[in-house]
């Protein structure tokens, strides 16, 4: 996979539990290029149980197309809800893409922890 472009935003919005205050869940963000494709938005998700136990981290990817090479990540998320149909009618990158990603932006994680 070539990547043109790679932005990684960070945790950018989190919830807590009601009941504890304790860590919820984090939703991180990045945003890939590759040729022959949109952008796509790449969200990480670490959820924490109400006790603030680590309960595991998922990732979702789909294609966008309101981002912008180096946007501002509250502006590309209030776009979000405008582009919503557009986007949804994207749909995602195929399992090999979308395993490619996720396996860079883990190597990346390494990289910074």
């Amino acid at each position: 996979m070539t990547i043109e472009h790679f932005l990684d935003y960070g945790p950018r919005i989190s919830s807590k539990h009601e009941s504890t205050n304790h860590l919820a869940a984090e939703f991180s963000f990045s945003f890939y290029k590759v040729p022959g494709h949109p952008w796509i938005s790449m969200m990480r998700i670490d959820e924490w149980d109400e006790k603030g136990g680590f309960l595991g981290t998922t990732y979702q990817a789909s294609y966008t197309s309101c981002y912008s090479q180096g946007e501002d990540f509250n502006s590309w998320w209030d776009k979000t809800f405008e582009f919503s149909k557009q986007d949804h009618a994207l749909g995602h990158p195929h399992d090999e893409l979308y395993d490619q990603i996720v396996n860079h932006y883990k190597a990346y994680l390494n990289t910074i922890t």
